[in-house]
């Protein structure tokens, strides 16, 4: 019984936290540094547009860089990834690299991790230099009771646009997701921290934003369907709001097709995206395909992904 009141006491302290940390941000309608922090870095949950991001099972890798605490609730010990995705390659010409990886060491406890790098093309024939963004991301999570879960990351990023000049901060993502028989829900405030400073420009704020997502699966023999919405408030006053759907067959092939519209200065912009999966024993690869925008289109994701 101890136990129990000890954990709605935990539970009811991170909540409070949740508003208390949103009334310190930034002011409305400001312009935001390191969108590059709220790119989606799943080939799962980027074949729904960004949608997901409350589902427990396909994406527990990427948690570091997602939802930290749906890996409480994973089925396997370790699940690690890596994927390389072309990056609007008729306008931006990026390559991302992604790795990451979730463990639960014990049981309701799960630590993920993982890095991403973006590289962007060299501007000057003359000088090798490759502008880049990074993020070193770190979470954990905590099963509180048998359907209500608790999670953080926390991120370290840089960018270098010039040669010889980094700018860095840190971000924190706060997260509780509620995990059902055949529905999730999880809501929170991610990549919330201090402005960025720059020297030659100023201090600009991080792309921080109330979320709201869930999901919800249909089994019908060997098939699933899952349909998932999630919704960002960027307390910069842009909006995104990301629906998807995935159908499934034996646990084993994958087809998922997801729509997001945002407002215009979104750092994750309105897209159209189809991608799918196969998985074998322990080793999952998906993919996705990125069209209808006139930035982003045309951009190409590949990754695997394995379970023990």
């Amino acid at each position: 019984m101890k136990l129990k009141y000890y954990n709605i006491s935990l539970l009811a302290a991170f909540l409070l936290m949740i508003p208390a940390v949103a009334a310190k941000a930034q002011n409305q309608n400001s312009l935001e540094a390191f969108s590059f922090l709220r790119l989606d870095r799943s080939p799962v949950t980027s074949a729904m547009a960004g949608a997901g991001f409350s589902t427990t099972i396909d994406n527990a890798a990427y948690g570091a860089f997602g939802n930290p605490a749906a890996s409480a609730f994973m089925k396997n010990k370790v699940s690690a990834a890596v994927n390389y995705r072309s990056w609007g390659p008729g306008i931006l010409d990026e390559h991302h690299i992604t790795a990451a990886f979730a463990v639960k060491p014990i049981d309701k406890l799960a630590i993920n991790a993982g890095f991403t790098k973006g590289i962007q093309p060299v501007l000057d024939e003359s000088d090798p230099f490759r502008a880049n963004d990074n993020n070193f991301a770190i979470g954990l999570s905590y099963q509180i009771t048998d359907n209500i879960s608790v999670g953080l990351n926390g991120h370290y990023a840089f960018q270098e646009l010039v040669k010889d000049y980094k700018l860095s901060d840190w971000a924190l993502d706060a997260i509780v997701q509620y995990h059902g028989e055949n529905f999730n829900v999880a809501g929170g405030i991610i990549s919330i921290g201090p402005k960025v400073v720059s020297e030659q420009s100023g201090a600009y704020p991080l792309p921080t934003s109330a979320k709201l997502a869930g999901d919800y699966t249909l089994a019908l023999d060997l098939f699933k369907f899952t349909f998932a919405a999630d919704a960002d408030y960027y307390f910069s006053g842009n909006y995104g709001v990301s629906t998807g759907a995935v159908v499934s067959y034996a646990d084993m092939v994958f087809l998922r097709t997801g729509g997001r519209y945002a407002s215009a200065n979104a750092a994750f912009p309105s897209h159209f995206a189809i991608g799918g999966g196969f998985k074998f024993s322990v080793v999952k690869l998906d993919v996705c395909y990125i069209a209808m925008n006139p930035i982003i289109g045309n951009s190409l994701m590949g990754g695997i992904t394995l379970d023990f």
